[in-house]
């Protein structure tokens, strides 16, 4: 939940829904590369948040 709104979708649709990004950026009504780019930032705070509280990041 510490992840803002716009991350968060794209993680939920990528992961738990296991949508391709085309259907992403549809679904959203953005381009495919603001979807790319979003899951990227998404992924790098996800993992900035875990290094805080010293766990591993795999």
């Amino acid at each position: 939940m510490s992840l803002s709104p716009d991350y968060r979708q794209v993680i939920i649709l990528r992961y738990y829904q296991e949508l391709e990004m085309e259907e992403i950026a549809f679904i959203l009504q953005i381009k495919e590369e603001a979807v790319r780019k979003r899951l990227s930032r998404a992924r790098q705070q996800i993992k900035q948040m875990l290094e805080s509280r010293e766990e591993t990041w795999v």
